[in-house]
This record gives structure tokens, sequence and C-alpha cells, in this order.
């Protein structure tokens, strides 16, 4: 260790500093992870991987909490064998629960090593500091949202790229995009990077290119192939109305207008506040707390996050070309940006996590914006700006997902109550997708709140044995209309006022 110690004390500061600070950000997600209570899209995520475990065959129309699983599969078929070997130790949710962090923090190990690469050490300083700590990037390295497997492989696709290792690169990009379809937007970059390092040679290019996209398309084929045979659509529900998949679904909107992508609150705000932690980006969970002084705090929060922003204009409006490699890092950036938008225009809202994949190279340009800030501004000054950026937004993602752990662990004793009071084979509806998850059950959404398929797969009220629903800070009841059409067959057996939990049984059986 004391070897170890002083060879590290021989490395020049900015590498030393690198260092800590990747550790801290590798440290920061275990610590979140250990104690955080997964909402929304994880829980299905979580239920898939589960199943997939237990049964070793890949879901399809399981009662899982969505009605049909599309996903691409890579966090899940990665999620199943953590299951399955810490199951033994009956602690299989816990290895489920490792896989983003593990992702996430190998994220932050190669993006430094390509910023450090591609410019010099305090450049690749500062992009680690954006990346490890903007809170995008640390609530997808701590939950179980299928992007940071993802944005993991597209990292390393880039950094194999980088390196000439063009083949590897071409593995790396076929799982990323098996993670996460808007991974496929890494290709303009990897064309870029081939032409670059083969000027002239154009048989040569086109054979790299040739092989490279073959070795992907060898990667997704199997997937792709059995969503086309089982649901007609390669990437279903994306594109749906094209394909002419066989669940049309109401997701799937056509680009009839151009105003979607100009709607500032959908296609801006709710971006920039995605981008710094705020669940989906809505706005309306700002205005959560009674507490004067909470609300003070987050309006505090909002306003240094516009202020963190500045360093990428900074680089923007002053000389961004000046570096010989940023053309490299705008291939990667802009068009998973495109893809953001793209998706806007489709579906008329907006998901920032789509961009995770280009954080490191955003996070490339802001660290050139703070480094031209630093010419004009004292070491001193940029030193609190970057202590501050670590500790607030990591004080925040910390704070946030305690917040939703603690009120969602209030429902623990009414999530025990259907556990012991229920068959482990009952088919249960209800609203999201986390109760399918956390109840160990069979769990299909309400009428009409699901992905709203043509034709629909709402099993048959005869079906159905029970009924759960919730209305609080971190679960939305099932519309009172919807819920209607249910209630002449069932009746309340369960309630609980302090979480407004409840829980419907059929009425011939009580």
């Amino acid at each position: 260790m004391g070897a170890f110690l002083r060879k590290i004390r021989e490395y020049p500061l900015e590498a030393r500093l690198a260092f800590t600070v990747m550790l801290i950000g590798i440290l920061l997600r275990f610590a979140i992870a250990s104690y955080t209570v997964e909402g929304g899209d994880p829980c299905y995520h979580l239920s898939a991987a589960r199943f997939i475990g237990r049964n070793l065959q890949i879901p399809l129309f399981e009662p899982l909490g969505r009605e049909i699983f599309a996903h691409e599969p890579l966090f899940h078929l990665t999620a199943a064998p953590f299951y399955i070997a810490f199951e033994q130790l009956k602690m299989g949710d816990l290895g489920m629960h490792l896989i983003s962090p593990i992702f996430g923090s190998l994220s932050l190990v190669f993006s430094y090593l390509i910023s450090r690469k591609l410019f010099n050490l305090k450049i690749a300083l500062y992009a680690l500091i954006f990346t490890a700590f903007i809170p995008l990037h640390i609530y997808h390295s701590t939950t179980a949202h299928i992007d940071m497997a993802a944005a993991f492989f597209a990292t390393l696709s880039v950094y194999l790229a980088v390196n000439g290792n063009f083949y590897g690169s071409s593995a790396a990009f076929g799982l990323s995009v098996l993670g996460r379809i808007n991974s496929v937007f890494l290709a303009p970059f990897h064309a870029f990077m081939v032409i670059r390092r083969n000027k002239g040679n154009y048989f040569k290019i086109l054979k790299i290119l040739a092989v490279f996209f073959l070795i992907s398309f060898l990667i997704l084929l199997p997937w792709y192939a059995r969503n086309y045979e089982l649901l007609h659509n390669p990437v279903w529900p994306f594109l749906n109305s094209f394909f002419g998949g066989y669940y049309s679904t109401g997701h799937d909107r056509k680009p009839d207008k151009i105003g979607h992508m100009l709607d500032f609150k959908d296609a801006y705000l709710e971006v920039f506040l995605a981008l710094f932690g705020v669940p989906d980006g809505k706005y309306e969970s700002l205005f959560l707390f009674d507490s004067s002084a909470l609300r003070l705090f987050v309006m505090g929060f909002i306003l240094f996050a516009f202020f963190s922003l500045i360093p990428i204009l900074f680089w923007l409006f002053n000389k961004p070309f000046r570096e010989k490699n940023t053309s490299i890092v705008l291939w990667i950036a802009l068009p998973f940006i495109f893809f953001l938008y793209f998706y806007q225009l489709n579906y008329a809202n907006t998901s920032t996590r789509y961009i995770l994949g280009a954080i490191p190279f955003i996070g490339i340009l802001w660290a050139l914006g703070v480094d031209r800030i630093s010419r004009i501004a004292s070491p001193k000054t940029i030193g609190i700006f970057l202590v501050s950026f670590i500790l607030i937004f990591s004080a925040s993602e910390m704070v946030k997902t305690g917040f939703i752990t603690v009120k969602w662990k209030s429902m623990d004793k009414d999530i025990e109550w259907v556990q012991k009071n229920t068959p482990k084979d009952a088919l249960i509806i209800a609203p999201g997708q986390c109760f399918g998850y956390r109840l160990d059950r069979n769990v299909y959404p309400a009428k009409g709140t699901g992905y709203n398929l043509n034709p629909p797969l709402d099993p048959d009220i005869a079906e159905i044995d029970y009924i759960i629903n919730a209305d609080n800070a971190v679960q939305k009841p099932i519309p009172k209309n919807i819920l209607e059409y249910y209630l002449p067959y069932f009746e309340v057996i369960y309630r609980n006022d302090n979480t407004n939990f409840e829980v419907y049984g059929r009425k011939h059986l009580y």
C-alpha cells in the first residue's frame, strides 16, 4: 500500500485530483444505491430481470406491470445472473441493484480516459467533475433504469474507437444499442472516426465500415428478429405506425406539427430540470414541499443549476473550435441531442435520459468553457465553483433519493399485508409499474392506463383477483373513471388512511 501511495504522489496534481474525484463519485453511487427504493420504470425492469433469473426465459406478455416486454434487454440479461447468484443468499434484489452503480462507475473511468487522450489532464479533470456529479448521471447510476448499461457501452465504444480498435468498438456499439436504441446515433461518430484515421484510402474505409456494422448487426439481429416476429416491429413501440406493428399504441404519434419542439415547458424546461435531477423534469415536483425554507432551498438550487451551465456558453461563444479534437466530441453529442428532439417530435414529450450517453462529451464542452473562464478568473474562484458543483449536486441527489425512499417505505406494512393475504399466483390490477415488483405478484396496469394497445390485452374482469390503489407523493392513483369500471365487482378489504393505500377483493369471495 505504501509503495502504491508513493507512486500516486509522483503523478501530476490534476491526475491525483482526478483519482480523488473518481473515487468520491464511485463511492457516492454505491452509497445512494444502497438505500434507494426504486420508483417508476426501474420497478418494471427489475420485475423483468427477476422473471428472467427465475425462469431462464425472456418475458413477452407476462403481467409484470406493463402489457408487453419489448425493451432492449441488455440491462435485464445482465441483472438476471446477479439475481441468481445473490438469491443463493436470499439477496437477489440487492444483486440486481448493483448493475447501475457498476456500469455508472465504469463509465466514469472510461470517460476520463477519453477526455485525457483527446485533450489534457486539466480538461479531463473538469469533464470528470461534470460527468461524476451532474444529477442525471448520478441518478441513472443508482437506479435500475436501463440507460446506464447502454451509456457505459457507448462510452466504451468511443474509447476503443479513439484508440483505433474499431472492431472491439463495433462490439461495444452493438451492445450499447442492445441496451437502448438511442445509442444508434453513435453511428455518425464511428463513420467519422474511420474516415479520419484512413484519409484517402477509400477501400480500407469501406472495408472497416462494412465489418464494423456487420459485427454490430449480428449482435442486434436476434433481438430485433424476435420483436419483428412477435410484434411485427423490430423496435416496438418506436415508429410503430411506420412498421405496422401488430399492437398499435397510443404512445406512437406521427409528427403532425413542429410545434411540439417549440413548446418551452415540454421541450426545454423539462430537459433542463431532468438534467439536474428533477423527476421526469416535471416542474410541479418543485412545489411538493410545504416548508418555506425548503422551497427557498429549491429555488436556490435551480439558480445554481442555471449558473453551473455558464461554462458551456463560454465555450460556445469563445472560439468553440480552438481545440483540434472538438469536432470528435460534437460528432457524439449532437446526434444524441437530435434524438432527444426526434423523440419529442414523435411522442410529444421529452425524456432527458436519452442523452445520457452524451453526458461525458457534453462534460468535455463544459470543461473547455471552465478552462477558458479560468484564464480570467482566479484559481480560488474556479476551485470554489467546482467544489460547490460537487457538494450541491451530490447533496441534492442524496436528499431526493432519501425523500422518495421514505415515502415508498411508508407503504411497507401495506405491501406486507398484501403478500401475506393474497396467493402468489393472484392477478392484481394496479396503478403504475412498481406494485408488480414490490408485491412479487402478477400485476397488470389498470384498464386504459398502459400503452393503450389496439387490440387491447386487458384481462377479462373475471380473471382479476384483486385491485390495489394508492394516492400519495410517489404513486398516483388509478383514474377515478377507470376505477369505477371495476368497482361493481369488487369491495374494499384493506385500507390505510395514512398512506391512502387500498386493496379491493372480488365481492363473491368475501
